[in-house]
């Protein structure tokens, strides 16, 4: 059974005012997903991007860290 664990969450770019629905990891579990590890430690892991007009934002998601 995973322990890491995503919601979707539901966004409106605030420079088109596109909405669209992103991923955002709220359970990592570090031996289960080292790729979101590296995320976690470059301060990534929230970041997302407009589909429309590639606006950058963040989720603003908690994190709960399993190692």
């Amino acid at each position: 059974m995973a322990i890491s664990y995503a919601e979707a969450v539901a966004l409106t770019c605030p420079r088109c005012g596109t909405e669209f629905t992103t991923d955002s990891y709220i359970i990592v579990d570090g031996v289960e997903r080292p790729d979101l590890v590296k995320h976690i430690l470059d301060n990534t892991l929230h970041d997302t991007l407009c589909p429309n007009c590639g606006q950058a934002g963040r989720v603003p998601a908690p994190l709960l860290y399993h190692d």
